[in-house]
């Protein structure tokens, strides 16, 4: 396992596109094989394949409230075709900014990364997570 200073790369690049709403980045760097995963921050931010990541992804990226994605670290590595990433930065809207970290899965097809998981999430302090904002009211699944 080694250092990725592409994937590295990736990862702002992706957060570039994200901000500018470039969709068409996304549907390139998105991979198509079955199992593909993305999920997000809000509770419905759960897409298993890779048109359901897209349609999340044209919702969010065209939509109302305007993001701007904060880097912090980055660590990524790569092994023969197979890469991932974790990382911590903030989203910023409307004056406010939240801490996330973020993981990233990631396969060379055809001499290109493309993503198969990626899960950002909001840390919620242990004492916390039952409060009613976060309390779960229906079946389990």
């Amino acid at each position: 396992m080694e250092r990725s200073t592409e994937i590295e790369k990736l990862i702002r690049d992706t957060l570039a596109a994200y901000e500018r709403g470039d969709l068409a980045f996304f549907e390139r760097t998105t991979s198509k094989q079955p199992g593909v995963v993305g999920i997000g921050t809000a509770p419905d931010e759960y897409a298993r394949d890779y048109e359901a990541i897209v349609s999340t992804l044209r919702e969010e990226v065209g939509g109302s409230m305007q993001i701007r994605l904060r880097t912090g670290e980055i660590h990524a590595y790569e092994h023969g075709d197979v890469g991932w990433a974790d990382g911590t930065g903030y989203l910023e809207a409307n004056g406010k900014s939240v801490a996330i970290r973020s993981t990233s899965v990631f396969l060379r097809e055809v001499g290109q990364w493309r993503t198969v998981q990626n899960h950002s999430s909001i840390g919620v302090p242990n004492d916390r997570m039952f409060d009613p904002l976060f309390q779960h009211h229906g079946t389990a699944p």
